[in-house]
């Protein structure tokens, strides 16, 4: 954390105390929109959680709650993002605690929600006119056995007048030396096709 600190680069979801783990991340862009960032972990195996002392932001449901009204209320964040380090799972489709995780975070406040965990991409979903990126998938990593793990994105997204207009995946494909090279057109559309699905796109 002194690290950080020495060299300005801002951190949040995790610090030397709970307190501190807990503490959003206000960033102000040239137009003075604020952009509000707030980290938790589902899950801590290997006791990684701050509930003591320094470790990872546990997701407790009251706790985000109040945290993101803060952002809004007090902090006076414009846009909200929230990402979550969930339990790991080979699937593209997002398991059902992490869902309606999402699904908590998007009804306290958050304008994003995503998971950081997954080894592979994840579906892509809106609702009530919000995005939720399931999982982004491994952008820096070792794994190479199967497709799932190679394949990823990251996130362009785009303000104006205070508000998030588009998030816009720019998707990834881990090469055979182990490093992450823009996605071809051929691999972009087999990401596309399992994490576009219409039933999470286009809900009425």
């Amino acid at each position: 954390m002194a690290w950080y600190e020495k060299n300005n680069l801002k951190t949040f979801g995790g610090g030397l105390t709970p307190e501190q783990a807990n503490t959003p991340l206000i960033v102000t862009l040239k137009d003075g929109t604020k952009v509000g960032f707030i980290g938790f972990n589902e899950l801590c195996p290997c006791a990684e959680c701050a509930d003591k002392a320094v470790g990872a932001n546990r997701y407790q449901r009251e706790k985000a709650q109040k945290v993101i009204e803060k952002m809004r209320k007090e902090l006076k964040a414009d846009v909200i993002f929230v990402g979550v380090q969930f339990g790991e799972v080979d699937s593209y489709a997002p398991t059902p605690a992490q869902t309606q995780i999402s699904y908590d975070l998007l009804d306290f406040g958050a304008d994003v929600v995503y998971g950081s965990q997954a080894h592979q991409i994840q579906q892509i979903e809106f609702r009530q006119g919000k995005a939720i990126f399931h999982g982004l998938g491994n952008f820096l990593f070792d794994q190479m056995h199967r497709i799932g793990v190679r394949q990823a994105y990251f996130l362009h997204h785009y303000f104006h007048k205070g508000k998030l207009i588009q998030s816009v995946p720019v998707f990834t494909f881990m090469s055979e030396k182990r490093k992450p090279t823009l996605a071809s057109l051929a691999e972009i559309a087999q990401m596309k096709q399992v994490a576009y699905l219409d039933k999470q796109l286009y809900k009425w």
